[in-house]
């Protein structure tokens, strides 16, 4: 029959009596759990103590994170934003998708640091810039600070962005003036990108609104070219040309007429000096000779010549200037024309000239005078006749010129539609460039008087009070929980491996036969390990309760009070080494 012991907590290694039965009654184990750390107090506070006490000093070592931000808003002038609308440069949606490479990317990062003085130490080459193995310590101090750093946007509207950086890291003070140096950049930065995206648009609004400018003068010139060159071809004067053909025609009809009587009177004086070639011309020039001291009257060939001279303007008032007959310069010459038609009537043809001596009675004389006469006007007349041939041939060719260009008005009239519809989409074009050229101004405009979009620091990052991580509750629970399980393993293995049969019913239960009598603890002399029980270990847990308590309150320190932690470290290594200078 085997003798070996059981524990209380796990019961008999065999099967039960058949006349015993376990009992499962939560009373009965709450008892034995008491009575088994009454029994172990001390093996189960003394690991309790030391497991808080490991777990606090560990805490000790732990990084402190500390959590900080600081907001900014980017706000867009209401009046402006409207204006602008349909023509800005840039939105809130633009900005929004490169936030976070403009505000923490590697170079804006990178920049904040080399501001803030964190690579001044890194190895550089003899002209100042970072060497290979400066770059790598550059990139990992960047990846470091990167991976402590969230960007958030608290709000998003049309007008309005509320943008949070938060640092997240066991530096404090970093965190301040890291956070506060991109902000300050990121808004430097877009405000000088904005102005050079509007500059850049400006310029090249402009430059495309001169080329649609050029071309539309150069254009219109073309026309204007057209206009006078070819009349008529305007759809707004559709019977220029036929006007002035017109104009054309009479003009040759009267030149015709002019030079038919030309002509007629050349005939007449011919036929007439012919006649004084007649043996009986003296009779004829007797009878055809007038009073003496009578000449042709010089006031009404001036008063022809001038007839001449308003008739060729009022043709040419037509012809050339497109003038109609009601147009006002027009009835001006033709009224003119009519009081000079009636001052020409009413002048005699021959007037009383200077005093001529008696005409020879020798007939053969008068002859001779009258041929010279004769041979004078005839001179004239051809001379006349010459220049109207001269004009009548202008005119001529002038009305080919007009009837030749009405053939053609169709296609030049296309013609100058089309190039008309040019100069029409060219000067939309530029009006549509100039007026994203204004835009552009106005936006630059309100750029420089900061009416445009408008950066504001909201919220300034400052130095928490206390670290964010780990806290103080959680220490402390972290730590019971630890020494807990510490005390509770090292009791339950205890129990375990404890062999020993304590009562009747033990020894009943595992050998299975009854108990007769049981024999008192029966003590000879004082006890050896009386010592170590009652005395050093109730030491020891003391030892572990003042370092406990010493260890707890560092922890409160350092977690809820971190500078006066700081201070008392700092204070306590410096009272070391002066004590150790003192020594040596």
């Amino acid at each position: 029959m085997s003798t070996q012991p059981t524990p209380i907590i796990l019961g008999s290694r065999y099967t039960p009596a058949a006349d015993e039965s376990t009992t499962s009654d939560l009373r009965l184990m709450i008892a034995k759990v008491m009575a088994i750390l009454c029994q172990r107090l001390w093996l189960f506070v003394i690991p309790l103590l030391g497991g808080m006490l490991v777990s606090l000093a560990a805490s000790l070592t732990l990084p402190r994170r500390y959590v900080l931000s600081t907001i900014f808003e980017r706000r867009d002038d209401v009046v402006i934003t409207k204006l602008i609308s349909s023509n800005s440069p840039y939105s809130f949606a633009t900005l929004r998708r490169s936030l976070w490479i403009n505000l923490m990317g590697y170079h804006a990062l990178g920049a904040a640091i080399d501001d803030l003085g964190l690579t001044k130490d890194l190895p550089r080459d003899e002209k100042g810039e970072l060497t290979s193995e400066g770059r790598v310590e550059k990139q990992k101090i960047i990846n470091r600070l990167s991976g402590c750093l969230e960007l958030n946007t608290l709000e998003k509207s049309e007008f309005l962005d509320l943008i949070e950086v938060r640092y997240k890291g066991d530096d404090p003070d970093l965190g301040v003036q890291l956070v506060a140096k991109l902000s300050e950049n990121y808004m430097r930065n877009t405000r000088e990108w904005i102005t050079q995206v509007l500059i850049k648009s400006k310029d090249f609004f402009a430059a495309e609104a001169d080329k649609r400018r050029e071309s539309a003068t150069r254009k219109e010139a073309e026309l204007l070219h057209m206009t006078v060159t070819h009349p008529g071809i305007t759809p707004a004067d559709p019977d220029v040309i036929h006007q002035r053909l017109i104009a054309v025609k009479m003009a040759v009809e009267e030149t015709q007429l002019r030079r038919d009587e030309m002509w007629s009177k050349a005939r007449s004086l011919t036929e007439y000096l012919e006649s004084l070639s007649q043996p009986d011309a003296a009779g004829t020039v007797l009878q055809r000779s007038g009073p003496a001291g009578t000449v042709p009257n010089p006031q009404r060939a001036r008063l022809q010549q001038e007839m001449d001279r308003v008739k060729a303007e009022i043709s040419d008032a037509k012809a050339l200037r497109q003038m109609t007959d009601n147009h006002p310069l027009v009835v001006g010459l033709r009224e003119k024309l009519e009081q000079i038609r009636q001052m020409y009537e009413q002048q005699p043809e021959i007037v009383a000239g200077p005093a001529f001596e008696p005409p020879p009675t020798d007939a053969s004389a008068a002859v001779v005078q009258e041929r010279r006469r004769v041979e004078a006007e005839l001179k004239a007349l051809k001379e006349s006749l010459t220049r109207i041939d001269a004009d009548l041939a202008r005119r001529q060719a002038e009305k080919a010129q007009l009837e030749q260009d009405k053939g053609m008005l169709f296609e030049r009239r296309q013609a100058y539609l089309m190039r008309q519809e040019e100069v029409q989409g060219l000067k939309g074009d530029l009006r549509v460039w100039d007026g994203h050229v204004d835009t552009v101004s106005r936006v630059l405009a309100a750029e420089e008087g900061k009416r445009g979009i408008c950066f504001g620091t909201v919220e300034v990052a400052r130095r928490p009070a206390r670290p964010t991580s780990p806290t103080l509750g959680g220490v402390f629970l972290l730590s019971a929980g630890i020494g807990l399980a510490l005390a509770t393993a090292a009791v339950f293995l205890r129990e375990v491996l404890d062999r020993t049969l304590r009562d009747p019913a033990a020894i009943r239960q595992t050998l299975g036969i009854p108990v007769l009598e049981t024999i008192g603890d029966i003590r000879v002399g004082k006890r050896r390990t009386w010592f170590s029980r009652h005395t050093l270990l109730p030491a020891i847990a003391g030892v572990e309760a003042i370092a406990l308590a010493g260890v707890s309150v560092m922890v409160f320190l350092s977690l809820q009070r971190p500078e006066l932690y700081h201070r008392l470290a700092i204070g306590r290594t410096t009272a070391t080494w002066l004590t150790e200078l003192c020594g040596t």
